[in-house]
């Protein structure tokens, strides 16, 4: 149920300090606290002055209503041609030139419901809503006649009384910025605070990883080594066996050690880079002879292909380089059963002394699907848990390739069809060795493939 009050036209300056006076009397009647008072008044000010100032012409509605709370509702219209920047307004970027600045965003803050019925060609309605008070009288009839009486009985203000309600809006706006200014500075001791433990929480786990990752590698190197002498010792085929195991166990951990370092570097930014000449092609095909001993007898082929036109030697981090492509072909390699797995470098023609190199690594392995392509990036995922059942890995090859492009100022991305097989590409800048620029020549398949 509502119950109309009465209604404001605005039309002058004088009806934006009769909307205000009226606001706060009824909000008086209705047993408001002081400050929810001078809300309500300041609230209806600042949108009665909007009117005014943008509209030329409108009208403030004040009703009651019954309900889950009991309301006290303000709607305020113009006959205007709506506000074109509303939701610049809304979002704190305007500020009324007079009144108490406070804009359309403060008046929100003030109430407790802020909406915008209507906001066209034809103009603007607003509707402010305030919650009555426990203590506030029960809405019926009776009650708007008494409030009707009342303000029927209102002395108008002369212009020292107007200057004292100004002044109480003005204080209260002090006192709100205040408050504000004072939470502003709570939060920003704790946000320090917080920062602190998060930094000290970040060196412990430094120092912890780096630790353990030396306790842990120390008896890894024993067990890799007297693995290889238990090798040499003549051992049954059951024994070789045994040692094989053993053997991939350990590498594995010392695998999974170093890459738990990599992370709390690249995270701690403390992770340097080399510029180093070295040959780009060299450095490929180190990786190619590597991975081929994982292929085993799997019957995968395993290339490298070079584009004419590389240069033989450029600058940059050589162990980082190695770093990331190892990790895209070996993770080629151990989701491809049948097919291939190829390594293709080509570049960009040169620019400044600068060169931009992509390394694509596509395979005919099991593929990704569509909806999971970005996740393999993260940390400890794969492309689903049988993945990781069938495969095994921790999860950490690719987040740590995407880390270590990025960082060297490139870009990791990666294509894939389910089934199919997938293609990698790394996109890194290098800088080139003094006058050692690529021939300008078509681009040929390289005349040696490497298997």
């Amino acid at each position: 149920m509502s119950l109309a009050l009465l209604t404001v036209a605005i039309r002058q300056e004088l009806d934006v300090v009769l909307a205000r006076r009226r606001a706060l009397h009824i909000a008086r009647l209705l047993r408001f606290e002081t400050q929810d008072q001078i809300r309500i008044a300041t609230a209806v000010s600042e949108l009665a002055r909007n009117v005014f100032e943008y509209a030329g012409a409108g009208r403030i509605a004040f009703a009651v209503a019954a309900g889950d709370p009991d309301r006290f509702i303000m709607t305020v219209s113009d006959q205007g041609g709506g506000i074109a920047d509303l939701e610049l307004i809304l979002n704190g970027d305007y500020r009324s030139s007079t009144g108490m600045g406070l804009g359309l965003k403060g008046a929100r803050s003030l109430v407790d419901r802020f909406s915008v019925i209507a906001n066209s060609p034809d103009g603007t309605c607003i509707e402010l809503v305030k919650f009555l008070p426990d203590k506030a009288p029960a809405i019926c009839v009776a009650l708007v006649a008494d409030i009707a009486a009342a303000l029927a009985e209102e002395a108008p203000q002369n212009a020292f009384e107007e200057m004292q309600g100004q002044n109480q809006e003005l204080i209260f706006a002090m006192a709100v910025v205040k408050q504000q200014r004072h939470e502003l500075e709570v939060l920003n001791t704790a946000l320090d605070l917080a920062a602190q433990k998060a930094d000290a929480a970040n060196r412990a786990k430094t120092d912890f990883l780096a630790n353990v990752s030396h306790e842990i590698r120390t008896p890894m190197t024993a067990i890799i080594g007297i693995t290889d002498l238990l090798g040499r010792t003549s051992p049954t085929s059951q024994q070789a066996q045994f040692i094989t195991t053993l053997r991939h166990s350990a590498e594995s951990m010392t695998v999974l050690v170093n890459d738990l370092l990599d992370i709390s570097k690249i995270e701690d930014g403390k992770l340097v880079l080399e510029a180093i000449p070295f040959d780009l092609r060299d450095a490929v095909n180190r990786v190619v002879d590597i991975s081929a001993i994982a292929i085993g007898k799997k019957g995968v082929d395993l290339a490298a292909r070079f584009a004419a036109h590389l240069p033989h030697r450029v600058v940059g981090d050589p162990q980082r380089l190695h770093q990331i492509l190892l990790n895209l072909v070996s993770n080629a390699v151990k989701f491809t059963s049948v097919g291939s797995v190829i390594v293709h470098v080509d570049a960009a023609p040169p620019s400044g002394g600068r060169i931009q190199v992509h390394l694509r690594v596509k395979d005919t392995g099991i593929g990704i699907a569509e909806d999971r392509l970005d996740q393999v990036f993260e940390k400890f995922v794969q492309a689903d848990r049988s993945t990781s059942r069938r495969y095994g890995g921790s999860g950490l090859g690719l987040s740590i390739a995407r880390s270590l492009t990025e960082l060297m100022g490139g870009r990791l991305s990666l294509t894939s069809r389910l089934g199919e097989g997938s293609t990698f590409t790394v996109s890194l800048p290098f800088d080139l060795v003094g006058d050692e620029l690529p021939v300008a020549r078509d681009l040929l398949p390289d005349p040696g493939l490497r298997i």
